[in-house]
């Protein structure tokens, strides 16, 4: 029985060698993940972003931000259709997420087609998927993903526009793929979503600093903290935020 246990110690030892050899595998310490979103109105008269974090584990969580594009129609309905019927889709784990997005563009465009406004009911869409210490994400639209490390705030994916007019979104007929990457993330990296109510409004600069002085913080700090010098602009013209913070 003594040697069996022996074995058994070694064989751990050796998995857990192996598996720090593998491809892309670094030591975040604690790999618990955290996070919280909030989101407000600002000057519109509703909120047409929507927003939802689905917890796996305490070392899986998936972000989503949809903003229903204001100058349409129905911008509301189509950010809050795109997010629930993405998480009971990638809940079911039947399709990847491309094609999901696929999937409910097309569900959104027949939806505008057979009430006579083709191409006038749609959204943008991102979304942030965090195991371990690997982040992957999709990209349809304006919304930003950030990543705040070392004292360096980061975009990781870029705006599908072009002279402030969409190039892309969910609900239009010549829909293009999502953009999609993948990160390793790192110890004290801070992942930060948002819709474009944000960073229109508070520049680079001004959010990396407020990232700056508020990394020690919780999730839920770090968000208050956006949130509050946003509404201390007091912009005529603020549209409705969502922000999603992940640590």
């Amino acid at each position: 029985m003594k040697y069996i246990l022996v074995v058994l110690i070694i064989l751990v030892i050796f998995i857990i060698i192996m598996l720090k050899k593998q491809p892309g595998y670094k030591d975040r310490g604690n790999l618990a993940i955290t996070a919280y979103m909030e989101n407000y109105t600002g000057r519109r008269k509703i909120q047409e972003d929507c927003m939802e974090l689905v917890s796996f584990s305490k070392y899986e969580i998936l972000g989503i931000i949809a903003d229903g594009m204001g100058g349409f129609h129905n911008g509301k309905l189509a950010s809050q259709f795109s997010v629930d019927r993405f998480v009971d889709l990638y809940s079911a784990g039947d399709l990847s997420v491309i094609e999901i997005l696929k999937k409910i563009n097309k569900e959104i465009l027949s939806y505008s087609y057979n009430i006579g406004i083709e191409n006038k009911v749609g959204t943008t869409f991102l979304a942030g998927e965090i195991l371990y210490n690997r982040l992957k994400f999709f990209s349809v639209g304006d919304s930003s993903l950030f990543l705040f490390r070392k004292n360096k705030l980061e975009r990781l994916n870029r705006h599908q526009e072009k002279k402030g007019y969409l190039t892309n979104y969910l609900g239009y007929s010549s829909f293009s793929n999502a953009e999609n990457g993948e990160i390793l993330l790192e110890k004290n990296d801070i992942v930060l979503m948002c819709s474009d109510g944000l960073d229109k409004f508070l520049s680079f600069d001004e959010i990396e600093d407020i990232m700056k002085h508020s990394k020690n913080k919780s999730s839920k700090r770090i968000v208050r903290k956006l949130m509050d010098a946003l509404i201390e602009k007091k912009s005529g013209k603020q549209d409705n935020v969502s922000i999603i913070v992940i640590k």
